[in-house]
């Protein structure tokens, strides 16, 4: 008989005595991920497992598979799945595209205080092919605290509802969040650093990218909120690019995006595209701080106008395409509402148009010193209260961003999850949205 069909004999005496399972080997898991009932606890010992595939829906109280650092999954899987968490472990992807974590056609899930890792030996992310997740048709899935690092690219999410990604740390990549029509999203509390592109291949990277390329809507219900995004190196690494190639090439209204909040986050870089929107319908961009490291170029004419070498562009805040909103209360080396985003406000904004690199040290006398080209800590952006940027309520409350600063109760991040997804089905995308008058 087929290992696996039945239950084996000691998951039937651990659940005799309690709900929670301990494992040791591969087969042993996967039995249990076939018959721990409700409600139950499977406990990994440290060890190697191999690729584990979960196709069962729950119904009732969540399974929790749960462990130290010390127990390493070889990729998982959840295909038609519900009502699963993860909790401590590492999960590692595999040779060439094999992500180490691929959510499809699933609900439910979560994974907290896990740590996912390419495969390759070498310290770098240089020749990492794979993401770290992926989520596809899916709806109320939670990544949270959690270490995402040494991929090719962060994450892939499409045709989802009620996504939530909160307090994670994303590092050593070469790519982020690639997000495509997913409607109730929260993006919150998270820091990306240590991004290492390609040049070779003309990589020029963003840390959050939304599109519509192959995808039959614009995303929607959106909120990116309190996040750091610590490009100070010498390399060319984008924060936001938000843009809707469908809705430009004529698909409506399906294919612009709608409803999106921007809210205290934290840019220090050298790429042009600090927080960059393009033809979303419904937009607040307001106490965000993208600054320029001492590696942007200044000057008239970039070094090279791809922008796709390290040095290159000044950050800015860009409103363009058929876009309308409010961007309000930011610090920003420069910022352009372009004629075509009709109904966007500008207010009470603190552009400061660096020259010189002397400009960009401390602008505006705002932060509590110079700033330096590298990583730097969060507390170099702190608002002095008394500047004249503090007193009129510009820039990031860096006591809202990072990790540090993320929600610790998973379940109350599903829930919220569950909400956004809900909300969001109350929309009719069919239906376009008339600008303000």
């Amino acid at each position: 008989m087929a290992v696996g069909l039945l239950p084996q004999p000691s998951l039937l005496a651990a659940q005799a005595r309690g709900d929670v399972v301990d494992v040791a080997d591969g087969a042993a898991l996967q039995n249990a991920i076939l018959w721990a009932r409700a409600g139950s606890t499977i406990r990994l010992a440290d060890g190697e497992y191999p690729q584990v595939l979960i196709t069962r829906a729950i119904d009732g109280s969540p399974i929790r598979i749960t462990g130290s650092r010390g127990a390493r999954i070889n990729r998982m899987i959840f295909r038609k799945a519900a009502n699963w968490r993860v909790n401590g472990v590492t999960i590692l992807g595999g040779i060439g595209r094999a992500m180490p974590v691929d959510i499809g056609i699933s609900r439910n899930i979560m994974m907290v205080d896990v740590k996912l890792t390419g495969s390759t030996p070498d310290e770098g992310p240089r020749w990492e092919d794979s993401n770290g997740f992926v989520i596809q048709n899916s709806q109320n899935v939670v990544v949270a605290l959690s270490e995402v690092t040494h991929v090719k690219q962060i994450a892939g999410i499409r045709d989802s509802w009620g996504v939530v990604i909160e307090g994670n740390r994303f590092t050593n990549s070469r790519e982020g969040l690639m997000t495509r029509a997913t409607h109730g999203m929260m993006i919150r509390h998270n820091l990306f650093r240590g991004w290492e592109p390609r040049y070779d291949l003309r990589e020029h990277p963003d840390m959050i990218q939304f599109f519509t390329q192959q995808v039959p809507t614009g995303s929607s219900m959106v909120t990116i909120e309190g996040n750091y995004f610590s490009a100070g190196l010498d390399r060319n690494v984008q924060a936001m690019f938000i843009r809707a190639e469908a809705y430009e090439n004529g698909k409506q209204p399906l294919g612009y995006h709608r409803d999106f909040t921007i809210r205290h986050n934290v840019y220090y870089g050298s790429s042009r595209h600090g927080i960059s929107v393009s033809s979303v319908r419904g937009v607040v961009v307001e106490n965000n701080t993208v600054i320029s490291s001492p590696h942007g170029f200044f000057g008239s004419v970039p070094r090279e106008m791809a922008g796709r070498i390290s040095s290159g562009w000044q950050p800015a805040i860009i409103a363009s395409g058929i876009t309308w909103g409010r961007v309000s209360n930011n610090i920003t080396a420069l910022m352009a509402i372009r004629a075509e985003s009709v109904g966007t406000k500008d207010i009470n904004n603190f552009v400061y148009k660096p020259r010189v690199p002397a400009d960009g040290v401390n602008p505006g006398k705002t932060f509590p010193g110079p700033l330096t080209a590298g990583d730097l800590p969060l507390s170099a952006f702190a608002v002095l209260p008394n500047s004249e940027n503090g007193k009129r309520g510009r820039g990031a409350d860096i006591r809202r961003v990072g990790p540090d600063a993320a929600i610790r109760d998973p379940e109350a991040l599903m829930r919220e999850a569950i909400a956004l997804a809900d909300a969001a089905r109350q929309q009719d995308l069919t239906k376009d949205l008339p600008p303000p008058q």
